[in-house]
């Protein structure tokens, strides 16, 4: 973990109350893409919009870094998180032949900026 948070190309964006980390969000850049790494939020603060606070910041982040596209991995498990990665526009690519504790994961990529704009836009003020 150490060696991801000094590497040039991984930025971790953090959401705060106070002292208090509510969650946060890992992503990295390749090249032309962008990767979403890591995503949680604390068990209180969910369902509270944090989450897609920070999906908004990270996704942001690396359109406006140029990526061409983003994609992710998801355990099958994890409905909450597919849905709310879905309703940002991110769509199933395929099964991946990485697993995340032991449970199978989809890969999933970023639709068209449109479909973003439109789901974000709550969040510009």
């Amino acid at each position: 973990v150490m060696l991801r948070l000094h590497h040039p190309d991984v930025f971790v964006f953090v959401a705060k109350k106070g002292k208090i980390v509510l969650g946060f969000i890992d992503v990295g850049i390749s090249a032309e893409s962008g990767f979403l790494n890591g995503f949680s939020v604390r068990a209180d603060y969910r369902k509270k919009g944090v989450g897609q606070k920070l999906l908004f910041f990270g996704v942001n982040f690396l359109l406006e870094s140029g990526v061409q596209k983003i994609l992710l991995l998801v355990s099958q498990k994890n409905l909450v998180a597919k849905k709310m990665y879905e309703s940002a526009g991110f769509v199933f690519v395929r099964v991946h032949h990485k697993k995340i504790d032991g449970d199978v994961v989809d890969e999933m990529e970023l639709r068209p900026r449109g479909v973003v704009e439109s789901f974000f836009k709550k969040f510009v003020s």
